[in-house]
């Protein structure tokens, strides 16, 4: 993952693994019957905005992708991607659902902290 810190924006560039793990993370969590409260509390935003990252990741089959993010989107993608492995029973039921396994969807996470802290 490259992040680089343009005038109080995170620039990511992802790669279309990648793109596809954080697009198919998200797409869990717009599909869970929560409440808009509860939704804040837990990922730190609203469904509209997930809704709304979903759209900006479409699926990439060749080029990966190159996005400007807020600080709050980014805090969005992390969560999502530390969380939803948590809401599946079984790796095989994760695997069946994303594609990828709960191992990558958490060392992505934890690369896009390491790449902040580079960053920073």
């Amino acid at each position: 993952m490259r992040l680089a810190v343009k005038g109080g924006a995170y620039v990511v560039g992802l790669t279309v693994a990648q793109t596809n793990l954080i697009r198919g993370s998200l797409l869990v969590l717009t599909e869970l019957e929560i409440s808009p409260e509860r939704m804040i509390v837990q990922f730190g935003c609203q469904k509209s905005d997930l809704d709304a990252m979903v759209e900006r990741l479409n699926p990439i089959t060749r080029t990966g992708a190159e996005l400007d993010l807020t600080p709050g989107e980014l805090r969005m993608i992390y969560l999502a991607l530390w969380q939803v492995p948590e809401m599946f029973g079984s790796e095989e039921a994760f695997h069946t659902r994303l594609g990828f396994f709960t191992e990558e969807t958490r060392g992505l996470a934890r690369e896009l902290l390491a790449a902040v802290d580079r960053a920073a």
